[in-house]
């Protein structure tokens, strides 16, 4: 008998170990990042960010018309919620603690094994004033999208106010910009069916209402795209201006934004002519000398990596120097983890932001308009390696790119001392006195002895 008893809870020790690691089996793990592209092998995929305004603008009339019942605030964090676990990506809301300070509920936290109990939990602790305040930041009205949140603090301002005699703070979800908006309520405690509303009266009021926050919607912190799919006609704002790029492999897009593709990868020192702008990425002309003979082209970069002057000196290198680095979408610990590097891994450092370093990592070399960020104490600089060489074949080939298929800018012979700028397997980019003004000149390393 005594035997028995022991097999019996042995097997419910078993069963109850298969249904924690089934319960754990069907958490909502954070597989992807809000920066990834949906489709990878396609440069004109859209991130998950990016395509987050699409889904908000099938979800939404979809629940209107299942009678979906949700509070104003429990109506955007479910809409983020749903997003976020059916495409595997982190998320997490802050809220007020009971001891008065701010937690943070993190979705890939122990605590939660299902997008269910997280839902509940979160809209159990937040509500419409704390996403304004924790989980979002300000954006303008030309700005704009479907997905965007407008968090109204009612009754606050002189205009007629949306719930009388009470001051309530209220979340509308904007469905198209200046067509609908959708939102929650209550009667009584129980929520409502949600609503859209494309009444022009009412979408005059959401878009002029002098709340606390200046009438703007605010977009959450995890939809960090920057549309661009889209140019509004006459949108870019014209420039005239000469400028430089200030870093190597920098995508010349075919249009603004990191999602477009790239027909180019600029170096660092290539001149172009800044001809308008479209929020944060910089329409350019691009001439021939710069393209690796492909002739004079025209696209799209990111223009905080443009400079009025040709950089000066070799690129900055650093290596992590803990066992696991958090790199985040932006400069503090408030952004989302988009990769962990090990002790030695290396990265190029492309700025610096108070005790924050912006980088390219092994993964985004070729991208350096993808937001990457790290602590600078978790970092070493590289010192700079000898940057100098002589020629050693009779009549070097200077081309403007690593690589035979490369046109021959000039040629070399041989004691020439060359400055090293940077390497790739093979190929070195060089300059020296009296050298053409042109940005990329590269040689076979094979023919350059190391000083």
């Amino acid at each position: 008998m005594r035997r028995f008893v022991v097999v019996f809870l042995l097997v419910l020790v078993v069963l109850a170990g298969l249904v924690a690691a089934e319960a754990r089996a069907d958490a909502w793990p954070a597989r992807r990042a809000w920066t990834d592209r949906i489709a990878p092998a396609d440069a004109d995929s859209p991130t998950y960010a990016e395509a987050y305004p699409g889904f908000v603008r099938e979800a939404a009339p979809a629940w209107v018309a299942e009678g979906i019942r949700l509070d104003c605030a429990d109506f955007s964090i479910t809409l983020l919620v749903e997003y976020a676990a059916r495409h595997e990506l982190p998320l997490s809301f802050r809220h007020f603690s009971a001891t008065g300070g701010v937690d943070e509920a993190r979705a890939q936290s122990a605590t939660f094994t299902s997008k269910e109990q997280y839902a509940k939990f979160v809209r159990s602790r937040v509500n419409a004033m704390m996403l304004a305040t924790f989980a979002t930041r300000a954006i303008g009205y030309d700005e704009w999208t479907s997905g965007d949140h407008i968090f109204m603090d009612w009754n606050q301002s002189d205009v007629e106010p949306n719930f009388p005699g009470r001051s309530v703070w209220h979340t509308y979800v904007v469905g198209t910009p200046d067509e609908s908006v959708f939102y929650g309520n209550l009667d009584q405690g129980e929520p409502l069916p949600i609503v859209e509303s494309r009444s022009p009266v009412h979408l005059e009021r959401v878009r002029a209402h002098p709340d606390r926050y200046s009438a703007g919607p605010r977009r959450f912190d995890v939809l960090v795209f920057r549309p661009g799919f889209e140019v509004p006609p006459g949108a870019i704002a014209t420039a005239d201006e000469a400028r430089f790029v200030a870093v190597d492999r920098l995508p010349l897009r075919r249009g603004p934004g990191p999602a477009r593709a790239a027909d180019l990868r600029l170096a660092r020192g290539a001149p172009v002519r800044l001809t308008g702008r479209w929020r944060d990425f910089a329409r350019v002309e691009v001439p021939a000398e710069a393209t690796g003979g492909r002739g004079p082209l025209t696209g799209f970069v990111a223009e905080s990596f443009l400079a009025g002057a040709a950089p000066a000196g070799p690129e900055t290198f650093a290596r992590v120097t803990v066992a696991s680095a958090n790199v985040r979408l932006g400069p503090g610990l408030a952004h989302v983890v988009v990769e962990r590097l090990r002790s030695g891994d290396r990265v190029k450092v492309l700025a610096r932001s108070g005790s924050w370093s912006r980088v390219a990592t092994p993964t985004t070399l070729d991208s350096p308009d993808l937001e990457r960020w790290i602590s600078t104490s978790l970092l070493a600089d590289e010192p700079p390696p000898k940057p100098t060489g002589v020629v050693t074949a009779g009549l070097l080939n200077v081309r403007s790119g690593p690589g035979t298929s490369h046109a021959v800018v000039t040629r070399v012979a041989a004691g020439r001392r060359l400055e090293i700028l940077e390497e790739r397997p093979g190929w070195l980019r060089v300059r020296w006195e009296g050298a053409p003004p042109v940005a990329a000149l590269w040689c076979s390393a094979a023919y350059v002895r190391r000083e």
